[in-house]
Formats: C-alpha cells, sequence, structure tokens
C-alpha cells in the first residue's frame, strides 16, 4: 500500500469522525442513504412544478424503490419516491435523456418513465426538469 492510498483512507474515516450530520452533509452517498422518503416526495412535487410538458405527456409523483450501486446490491431495496412519466413512447424519452448532456439515468417499469428523486445532489433538480421539458418538446412539441 502506497502513501497515496493511505492519504486518501485516512481522508475517508476521518469523514466518520466528525459524526453523522456532517458526513451527510460532506458525502453525497451518505447524503442519499439519509435522505427521508417524506423529502423525496417533496422534491418530486417541486420538480413536477418545474415541467413544462407537451400536452400528450403528464407526470405524477411516485413511490418506488432504490438500489445500491446498480446491481451490487441486487436485492436491497431502500424506499424511495420520484416522478412517473407517462409519454407517447417512453423508450424514445428515455434514449434521449439518456444521450443527452448530461446523461439521465431512468428506468421504465409499470408503463412509466421513473425518475428517482434519492439520486439528486443540491441544485440539479432544476437541470433535470430542464433536460425534461427539452426532450419531450422535441420529441412531441
Amino acid at each position: 500500500m502506497g502513501k497515496l492510498t493511505i492519504a486518501a483512507l485516512e481522508a475517508s474515516l476521518m469523514l466518520f469522525r466528525e459524526g453523522t450530520e456532517y458526513l451527510i452533509d460532506n458525502h453525497p452517498l451518505y447524503r442519499m442513504f439519509a435522505a427521508d422518503v417524506d423529502h423525496l416526495r417533496k422534491k418530486a412535487d417541486e420538480f413536477l412544478a418545474l415541467l413544462n410538458l407537451p400536452g400528450s405527456c403528464s407526470a405524477t409523483v411516485i413511490e418506488t424503490d432504490s438500489f445500491v450501486g446498480s446491481g451490487s446490491l441486487p436485492d436491497h431495496a431502500i424506499p424511495s419516491a420520484g416522478a412517473g412519466l407517462d409519454s407517447p413512447d417512453n423508450e424514445a424519452l428515455a434514449r434521449k435523456l439518456r444521450l443527452g448532456n448530461p446523461a439521465v439515468a431512468s428506468r421504465i417499469e409499470d408503463g412509466l418513465l421513473k425518475l428517482d428523486m434519492r439520486t439528486l445532489q443540491p441544485g440539479e433538480l432544476e437541470i433535470l426538469a430542464s433536460l425534461v421539458n427539452s426532450a419531450a418538446q422535441e420529441l412531441w412539441a
């Protein structure tokens, strides 16, 4: 083990010494883990208020599950909340979002394109709404 590895490990462990609130405020992964579902529902409501979708599209607040590591813990669901989008072609909308800059990860489930609010960092809600609005307008306006 080299000096850089030890320094990185020390810096990471120092976050834990500071306490839970400090860790949540300064570590994105722990911020996501700690987010409570009521807070995520409110964030989803705020997101919906920012949407300006074509008439052929709709959005609603949904209950969903988050999964850690996109497969590293596939059987460990974390209750979450998000937005469920219904459009003339959810596959096309998901593709447009995935290929955008920045790319947006979503999943299609139960006939909806689902966006999980748990994964958003501070300041990203407005960016996500803008990307969804642009993609939907380009496809169906």
